[in-house]
């Protein structure tokens, strides 16, 4: 299929990173400090385990952070999700997702939500229903990339559906 003028063939790789979460277990948690953000609470499981240690920088999300659990429940935990909890600590099988500043975090967003359903279809047997893949089975996706100004009404327009 022929691209649109000014669009580009790239893969998800190409356009962002993914830094992972850390392994925090039984030993980390304590009933005060910071969330510890799991995957259930990407889809608004509201209790938390919490890390009363210092931080990692690489650790730490903020609000409005583009992340993406790459390991979950098909359809349901499995994708990328905007974190719209307090700021917390990051669990292992969630990456953060840092695009590149051409790159609209919205529209990547969306990109990702369609490259989760094609990483789906393909899923059989064991992993038909609880997913669990490599950083590559991501970033190796290819997707078309509109430019920049058109990434931001693409994700104004849908996000507003």
């Amino acid at each position: 299929m022929k691209l649109l003028k000014g669009w580009k063939c790239e893969t998800v790789g190409d356009l962002c990173d993914f830094s992972n979460g850390h392994g925090f277990g039984p030993h980390n948690w304590s009933e005060v400090g910071f969330p510890i953000i799991r995957i259930q609470n990407l889809n608004g499981e509201s209790d938390f385990n919490y890390f009363n240690g210092k931080a990692d920088a690489d650790w730490l999300v903020e609000p409005g952070t583009l992340l993406f659990a790459w390991a979950g429940t098909r359809g349901v935990s499995f994708g990328p999700k905007i974190w719209n909890g307090p700021t917390g600590v990051l669990n292992q099988h969630i990456y953060r997702v840092h695009p590149r500043q051409d790159v609209n975090k919205d529209w990547l967003y969306l990109a990702l939500r369609d490259v989760t359903e094609r990483i789906e279809r393909k899923a059989h047997g064991f992993k038909a229903t609880l997913l669990h893949v490599g950083k590559s089975d991501i970033t190796r996706q290819v997707i078309d990339v509109p430019p920049l100004p058109e990434q931001r009404k693409i994700a104004e327009i849908l996000g507003a559906w």
